[in-house]
Order: C-alpha cells, then structure tokens, then sequence
C-alpha cells in the first residue's frame, strides 16, 4: 500500500505533470513523420509483409467503419511516392523529436537518481538509445513478419503483446544510470504492455464515438480524441517508469548504487571541463 502511495505522489507531482505533456507533444508531433518511416519501410523492405499489419487490425474485431477507416489511412501512407530528399528530410524530423523525448526522460530519471553528469553525455545517450529502439522494431517487425507465415491471424495480438513487453522492459533498463538487478524494468513492462493493448482497444472505441459526434465538433473530434490517447500514453509509460523506480528496495537511496557507464560520463567530464566557456574554480 505504500509503494501505491508513493507512486501517486511521484505521479501528481509538478515535475512529473510537465514531464508526461512534453512526453506527449513530442510523440504528438513525431506521430505523422513515423508513420511515413513505417510505410517507406513496408514500401521499400522487400522483405516485410503488408498483409502482418492488415491482419493484426482485421483480428481486433474492430468495428467496419474503424476498420475500413484505418486500412484507408495507411494505405494512403503506402501509395504515396516519396522522394529522397523529403524521405531524409522526414526520417531527420522523426529522428530529433524521437530522441529529443527520450533525452527528456533521460534528464528526469536523473533527477530521480541524483546522478550529475555533463548534459551533453546524456544527448548522446539518447540518440544512442534511439538507433536501439528503432532496430528492435524493425527486427519486431520481421519476427511478425516470419511467425505470420506459420501462425494464425488471430494470434497476432498476442504476439505483439510478447515483443512488447521485452522492448518496454529493456527500455526502462535502459533508462536507468545505476546498475539494478535483472529483474528492473519487468514490473513497467509488464504494466505498460497490458495497459496499452487496453487502452489501443479503448481508443478506437473512443475515435468512434467521436466520429458520431462529428456534426457538433465538425474535423476536431477526431483531434481530440487524439489528443486524449497520446496524453493517456505518455501516462502510462512514465507511470511503468514510478512502478519499477518504487518497487526497487533502494527507492529513495539511489545514490548509494554504483553508476553505470561510469568510464563514459568520466571521459564526458573531462572534455568538458576543457571547453573554453567552461567557468573554472578560482576564475
């Protein structure tokens, strides 16, 4: 009961409330960019399968009007032709807000755990992070791509919950500059996978709704629907964030664990401390 009390308090504080909106402004705004990566990908990957994503959505017994809807979208994304400078262009957008979220994270798991290090180690960890997250994706994406020939369709779900929660906990892992034990980050997978397969679910049921309501709040419905599922979120992955920080015994005496890639935040100091803007003691 303390754990839940302490993960509420994490939860309500300020810090917490402006981290989630800019958490979710970000991936606001890195959405459309990411989808036209994961349709180039599709389009261009001779090796990825269309029909895994058609499948999936068409086993979430959706209904017709989402269906079609959704299907519509993203073959939209599929046939449309793209050049090489706006596909570098968008893949450079997607790239900086994507990392630019993880290097919020990065900065407030800091804070969390009272490490001080140059914050310009930490950028760089972030896009390192990124380029990491962004192959266990596509290397997700093949695995579907491989099972599908030899499962069923309607098994798809399940098999997105089981990639799932390896990504989320190795990504809470990841977030973390102390060393932990094996079992850090499972607690926030575990919460954040099932979470978002209910709130994926949710939301469609939402988006239609709005769609009904479409003649009172007109093109916006569909925008604040959105909204509300980003914000819902990025809730959710920082609250799998609190849940594996609190449930660790060394909540609140993170300083006393030893500091992961410690070599690499040294040799960060040391070239900053040889910047020439850098304000020295004494001067």
């Amino acid at each position: 009961m303390d754990k839940i009390k302490d993960v509420i308090l994490e939860f309500l504080s300020p810090e917490a409330n402006l981290f989630v909106y800019s958490l979710s402004f970000g991936l606001l705004l890195s959405l459309a960019p990411s989808l036209i990566i994961f349709a180039m990908m599709f389009k261009w990957g001779n090796f990825l399968d269309i029909e895994v994503v058609i499948d999936l959505f068409r086993s979430l017994h959706l209904s017709n009007d989402i269906q079609v809807l959704i299907e519509e979208i993203f073959m939209e994304f599929m046939n449309k032709e793209y050049g090489f400078v706006p596909a570098i262009t968008t893949l450079c957008l997607s790239f900086w807000l994507a990392s630019r979220s993880i290097n919020s994270f990065l900065l407030i798991s800091a804070s969390h755990e009272k490490v001080e290090v140059p914050k310009f180690a930490i950028r760089i960890q972030s896009i390192v992070m990124f380029l990491v997250f962004v192959a266990m994706l596509i290397g997700g994406v093949l695995v579907a791509t491989l099972i599908y020939r030899f499962v069923n369709a309607s098994l798809l779900p399940m098999l997105a919950a089981v990639i799932m929660v390896p990504v989320f906990t190795m990504m809470y892992r990841s977030l973390s500059f102390r060393k932990r034990s094996l079992s850090y980050g499972l607690i926030g997978g575990l919460f954040a996978t099932s979470a978002v397969i209910l709130l994926f679910y949710l939301s469609f049921i939402l988006i239609q709704r709005m769609i009904m309501y479409n003649r009172i709040y007109g093109s916006l419905a569909s925008l604040v629907a959105l909204l509300l599922v980003i914000y819902i979120f990025g809730s959710i992955v920082y609250l799998g964030f609190l849940l594996n920080l609190v449930c660790e015994e060394s909540y609140g005496k993170e300083e006393r664990l030893r500091l992961k890639h410690a070599r690499y935040y040294a040799l960060c100091e040391r070239l900053y401390e040889r910047l020439p803007f850098v304000k020295r003691d004494g001067q």
